[in-house]
């Protein structure tokens, strides 16, 4: 990572979601019925996991190879004391014979959420979708597909969710253990805030445009440090991003900071650093660990001035 100024590490990500539920949904003889399990980050958990949206298609063999299939699901599910069934009261059936594979995601009623079904065959449908500007306002944006039929899942088929977006975390740390640190702005910037995201591939293709996010720092407990105290992870649903997978290739951090040593100031200001251009992964977490330099250090050096003596004659009579 090119340097600008200021001194900083980028932590890759490195866990993956473990959280793994089951809620049960009645179902009806030939009836489509769903279980889901659902993978959460710190945003969203299992509890308030909702509402899903899902499309399926009947199709024979496999869907990835299929040269024909018919749309015969379009449901939206939400959970209601720990039972799940379709808000408009829809019901879908099994076809008798073949398979059923089902593509679906939520949250659902975004602004910028926008499905697009397969036109031709063999073919996977896509999903638009645009980060919400707030950044405690972000979701954690899951998707999920599935094949079934109506012998093996006639009880109801399981839709196991997993995280589509990245998550961004960030640390902060002190470089010098002499000198305190008061952080008083944290800015993300050049960041794409638009995709499209592919089932087929499980990949995002960013869309032109760019946002830059603001991290409240007003009430973060990592506001202020001393040097020598470990890095703190800025914690809470204003600072922990859920943003669209992307290479930042031109995206940088901006914290404004003071940093003092025996009470007196010795930097304070802004400081920019370059975003890592390495790719940020679907469902995968990268932390931006901070570390912040004190200001201008001080190089003392010392030097003869010149190389002669110079001589000066005592009076007769005078000690010196």
């Amino acid at each position: 990572m090119k340097k600008i100024l200021l001194a900083a590490t980028a932590v890759l990500a490195i866990t993956s979601c473990s959280q793994n539920e089951e809620f049960e949904a009645p179902s009806q003889k030939a009836e489509i019925g769903f279980n889901t399990a659902v993978t959460r980050a710190t945003v969203l958990i299992t509890d308030n996991f909702s509402e899903f949206k899902v499309y399926g298609y009947a199709h024979e063999g496999a869907f990835d190879v299929a040269t024909t299939a018919k749309p015969i699901v379009d449901g939206s599910y939400e959970k209601k004391e720990s039972a799940w069934s379709e808000k408009n009261a829809k019901k879908f059936y099994w076809p008798s014979e073949g398979n059923v594979t089902f593509f679906a995601y939520s949250p659902i009623g975004e602004t910028g959420t926008v499905y697009t079904a397969p036109t031709t065959y063999p073919g996977t449908p896509t999903i638009d979708y645009v980060v919400n500007d707030v950044i405690a306002s972000q979701s954690d944006f899951v998707v999920t597909q599935k094949t079934g039929n109506g012998v093996e899942n006639k009880d109801g088929i399981a839709l196991g969710f997993k995280h589509a977006l990245t998550q961004i975390a960030f640390k902060l740390k002190g470089s010098d253990k002499d000198v305190d640190y008061s952080v008083t702005g944290l800015v993300l910037k050049g960041i794409k805030n638009s995709g499209t995201y592919n089932w087929s591939t499980a990949e995002w293709l960013p869309k032109d445009g760019a946002k830059d996010y603001t991290i409240e720092m007003k009430d973060a407990a990592a506001t202020t440090f001393k040097g020598d105290a470990a890095a703190v992870e800025l914690i809470g649903n204003d600072k922990v991003l859920m943003l669209i997978p992307q290479a930042p290739a031109s995206s940088t951090i901006d914290v404004t900071y003071t940093a003092t040593k025996d009470e007196v100031v010795i930097f304070t200001g802004t400081k920019t650093v370059n975003v890592p251009v390495d790719k940020w992964e679907v469902g995968r977490r990268v932390i931006f660990t901070i570390a912040l330099t004190p200001g201008n250090e001080m190089t003392i050096t010392g030097s003869l001035d010149g190389n002669d003596w110079t001589d000066k004659n005592p009076q007769p009579g005078e000690l010196e």
